[in-house]
Parts: C-alpha cells; sequence; structure tokens
C-alpha cells in the first residue's frame, strides 16, 4: 500500500503541476498578445517624440536665422526693437530659452568698445569672464587679440546687466563654437554645458551680415570685429510634452564633433512597486537624424507596465484558472474518496482473510505465520517464547443449553479476557471452535511460563454475564517453550496441545506444563486424535 500512496502522491502534483503549467502559459499568451499591441503603441510613442524633437531643433535654425536677418537689417542701438523681435520669436518658439548678440572685438579695440559700451547701455559695462570652474565669480579678463563680449540678450534674467560683457572666447565649451562660427560663417552648436542657473544647455552660433555703415549710421557697426546671434537651448525644454509612465529619455546633440555627448537622460517616471523590471519586458527604440548644425541622437525605453495588459483577457485567464482548479480540486477529492474506500475495503479483506470473523483474534493462517517469526527469530538471535495452548471445558453444554447465540457471546468475552492478560506484542489466537493458542515472546524459564497460563486461566474462570444469566466456564490449558519442548512449529503445538489433553484427563480446569514423550497420548500426532475429552 506504501507503493501505491506513492504513486498517487505523485499524480496528485502531477496534475497540480499541470493545472499551473496550463495557467502560466496562458497567462504567457496574454502577455505575448499584450506585448504586441505594447510594441505598436510604443513604436508610434517615440517616432511622435522624436518627431516634435526633430521639429523644435528645426524651428532652432528658422529662428536663430530670422534673428540674425533681423539683427543686420537692425539698428542696433534700438535695443528695444530688438526685444520686440526675439519676444516675437519666443512666443513661437517657447522652447527656446535665450536669445544672445556676440560681438567680436580686437585687442586695439577694446577701450573704445567699452567706453561706447558705458556711454550708451551701462556705465558700469566692461569685458569679462566667470569662473565657472573654480570661484563662481566675475573675473577679470586677461589681455589677448579678440575679445567675443556678450552685448544683448532676451529675455532679461535678474541681474542681467551683470551679465552683460561676458566674454565667450574665455567660456572653454563655447570657446570653439564662437571661433568656428567666425571662421566658417556658418551656423554651429556647441558642446553641453550648464547655465549659471545649473541646468544643462547648449548654444547655437550663427554669424551676422552686417550692412555697410552709412555716415552717421550705427555706431555699433564701425567696430571692426563680427557680430553673432546665439540661441540658448535647454535640455528639459526639448523634453517630450506627451511623457507616457514608465518611459525614459536620452537625448545627445552632436555640437563641435562630440561622439553623442549626452545632453538629457530623463529617466521614468515610475517605481518599480509591483516587480515590472523583474517580470516584464523593457523596450527601446534608437532614433537618429544627420543634420549638418545639430545631429541628433535619442534613445526612447519604456518599461512595460501590468496596466499595459489587457485586462479583459486577465481576467479571462484567471477565471479560466479558477474554474480549472475547481474541476481539479473536486475531482482529486472525489478521486481521493475512491481511493480510501478502496484501501479501506482492501485493508478490511486482508483483516477477514488473516483473523477470525466473530472475536477478531488472528486465525490460523495468521498464527502460524507469527508462530514461525519467532522460530526465525530464536535462530537468529536464541530469545526464547512460550506457546499456551487452551480449549475450553464443556462448552458443548452452553450450546445445547442456552443455545449457539450465547456460546459465540461466551467465545467473544473469552477472548477479551486472554487479550487482556498478555503484552501488546504477544499473540492470541483462535484456531476454531473453543480453542484458542497465545504467543508469549521473551520467555525464559517454564515456571514464568506456567504463571502466566495461571493468570489466563484465572480470568477465564471469572463469572461473566450471558444476557440474563450469569455463569463460569473453565479451561484445560497447555504449555511448551521453546527451545526446550522444540525447535519445530509441530513439536511445540505436539507438545502444548499433549500437555492440555493430560489436562482434560486429569478433571479439566488446570494447566499443564509438561508431559512425558512416552505417554501414550503425548505420542499420538495432534492431527490424527479424532476423539477428545472435553
Amino acid at each position: 500500500m506504501h507503493i501505491h500512496r506513492v504513486g498517487f502522491r505523485g499524480l496528485y502534483l502531477a496534475l497540480i503541476a499541470c493545472w499551473l503549467a496550463l495557467s502560466i502559459f496562458s497567462l504567457l499568451i496574454v502577455v505575448m498578445q499584450s506585448k504586441a499591441a505594447f510594441d505598436l503603441a510604443f513604436e508610434r510613442q517615440a517616432s511622435a517624440s522624436f518627431n516634435e524633437l526633430r521639429n523644435k531643433l528645426r524651428a532652432n535654425e528658422v529662428a536663430i536665422s530670422s534673428f540674425g536677418s533681423f539683427f543686420a537689417a537692425a539698428d542696433l542701438n534700438n535695443r528695444t526693437a530688438v526685444a520686440q523681435f526675439a519676444a516675437a520669436l519666443k512666443s513661437s518658439y517657447p522652447h527656446i530659452y535665450m536669445f544672445e548678440v556676440v560681438r567680436k572685438i580686437a585687442r586695439n579695440e577694446r577701450v573704445a568698445f567699452e567706453t561706447y559700451m558705458q556711454s550708451t547701455f551701462d556705465p558700469a559695462f566692461r569685458i569679462k569672464n566667470f569662473g565657472y570652474d573654480d570661484s563662481r565669480q566675475w573675473q577679470s579678463v586677461r589681455d589677448k587679440a579678440v575679445y567675443y563680449p556678450l552685448i544683448f540678450m532676451w529675455p532679461e534674467i535678474p541681474a542681467a546687466k551683470s551679465i552683460f560683457g561676458l566674454d565667450m572666447d574665455s567660456i572653454p565649451h563655447l570657446q570653439q563654437a564662437a571661433f568656428a562660427t567666425d571662421a566658417g560663417s556658418q551656423t554651429v552648436a556647441s558642446k553641453p554645458f550648464r547655465l549659471i542657473e545649473g541646468d544643462l544647455a547648449y548654444a547655437m552660433f550663427h554669424p551676422v551680415n552686417e550692412r555697410t555703415p552709412s555716415h552717421g549710421g550705427n555706431r555699433m557697426q564701425m567696430f571692426s570685429g563680427s557680430l553673432q546671434v546665439l540661441l540658448i537651448i535647454r535640455a528639459k525644454d526639448l523634453v517630450p510634452s506627451q511623457q507616457q509612465a514608465g518611459t525614459s529619455y536620452r537625448i545627445s546633440i552632436n555640437g563641435m564633433g562630440q561622439n553623442n555627448p549626452l545632453l538629457l537622460d530623463l529617466p521614468s517616471n515610475t517605481d518599480d512597486v509591483l516587480g515590472e523590471d523583474h517580470w516584464l519586458p523593457k523596450v527601446n527604440l534608437i532614433y537618429e537624424d544627420d543634420s549638418p548644425i545639430q545631429p541628433l541622437k535619442l534613445t526612447v525605453e519604456r518599461q512595460m507596465l501590468w496596466t499595459d495588459i489587457s485586462a479583459n483577457s486577465l481576467i479571462g485567464v484567471g477565471l479560466l484558472s479558477l474554474v480549472s482548479l475547481i474541476v481539479l480540486i473536486v475531482y482529486l477529492r472525489h478521486h481521493y474518496s475512491n481511493l480510501v474506500d478502496l484501501r479501506f475495503r482492501t485493508r478490511q479483506t486482508e483483516f477477514l482473510a488473516l483473523h477470525d470473523t466473530l472475536t477478531s483474534l488472528p486465525n490460523r493462517l495468521l498464527f502460524n505465520d507469527r508462530l514461525n517469526f519467532l522460530l526465525g527469530n530464536w535462530r537468529r538471535r536464541y530469545e526464547s517464547f512460550g506457546l499456551v495452548f487452551i480449549d475450553l471445558d464443556l462448552f458443548k453444554e452452553i450450546n445445547d443449553n442456552l443455545g449457539h447465540k450465547a456460546g459465540d457471546l461466551v467465545l467473544i468475552e473469552v477472548a477479551k479476557r486472554i487479550r487482556s492478560c498478555v503484552r501488546e506484542t504477544d499473540t492470541v489466537a483462535r484456531l476454531g471452535g473453543d480453542e484458542f493458542v497465545v504467543l508469549l515472546g521473551q520467555v525464559h524459564s517454564r515456571e514464568h511460563l506456567l504463571t502466566m497460563a495461571q493468570g489466563i486461566l484465572a480470568e477465564i474462570t471469572k463469572e461473566m454475564a450471558i444476557g440474563e444469566k450469569r455463569i463460569r466456564v473453565s479451561a484445560s490449558i497447555g504449555v511448551s517453550i521453546c527451545p526446550e519442548d522444540g525447535i519445530e512449529a509441530t513439536a511445540l503445538l505436539h507438545r502444548a496441545d499433549s500437555s492440555m489433553y493430560v489436562v482434560k484427563q486429569s478433571g479439566r480446569n488446570g494447566v499443564m506444563g509438561q508431559v512425558s514423550p512416552s505417554d501414550s497420548v503425548a505420542s499420538r500426532p495432534h492431527e490424527q486424535r479424532l476423539h477428545r475429552v472435553k
């Protein structure tokens, strides 16, 4: 039965494993289907983000070209008109952070230029540097061949006048772009840098083709150096307007030949609370634009979320798994119930095959098995044991006088009494009719065996109630001990039976422990004695 239990346990585990595998497989199908829809939607979103970003970069080029053209034609002293035009451009292109103008000034023009700006704009104006790396303070600019001071900005930020005169040539991340614009007369994007406010940004430099001044014209044009207009683009202003949960953006603008310097790294705005990073895929797309001025690389990455999975499909899979689980549980319970019933019937059949139906004691078959076991144990370990043969006296009279039903009740009661006199490990069997036999383990002397047999007899002979009557029964008991009386089953049974028969002949209701081998009764085979004294 142990093998069967293991087998059925394996069957149950296999069925549960199959249910779990099918549930997971169904869930994977739903996830894969949702993933396909997710990929399509994400591609559309990423493409829209790229187009929006690319349009902003194209707008930068249009705006700086328009601003440069206006500045070339405008009276540079009319700062109000220039500011109004810059405001109009910014209203059209709100992502542009700032418009600026830079004038190239030679060493020999520096004093005249500073004097001119002090008289027309700000008495405190001077060409200066800002300590981006060290002091973060305004510094005097060193003497050099050329300067690129800032002469205009819009919108004016707080303390704007202090920024006027900032020398772009003294700023490493802007110097190269200013030189390239001056030398090549073309629009150039700078390397990414941080504004004084701390935001990451880049600048676009555009050359201005000034008109030839007429007599009494714009005095700003009297200086020999070129003009450059600038756009300042903050990285955060390039972020797509429509951001979806779980999406991250990485923007690189290849300014001044840099190898895709990172301009913006915008992580997703979601936390991995529900384990999406472990269970659901992450998708990324890369877009590139080979613009000669603002080469763009955009990486869009989005983590798939549980909310991206079809709710109806999930509900369907959940209901299907639940229903199949209920069906499986019902089946397993029914199967287990049948199994328990089968085991009960099997055990019952086994019990009936080895036990007496009336007293539930072991029958002759089981008795012989246990007797052989004790004999085998003696041969291995030399552990002696005793055998007690019990035959009720005058039992036929009980059946004749009180009826067979009363006789059965007597046999049941006698069986209980014998059972109560021995240990749990001892065997009490009914051989048939009114014959009982007891196997007593670990009996080391005949005196000990006889004492136990006397106790059994004393218990049997006590008064018992059978229906409304109270009666007494007696018994004749013979004993044998292994190995003194034999080391074979036949010999031990023969000796105990013969001793019991001697008690019968001697008046019944007693215990006999040894019979002489020469005794005529004892010498006859047990199986061949057909007539007995009861």
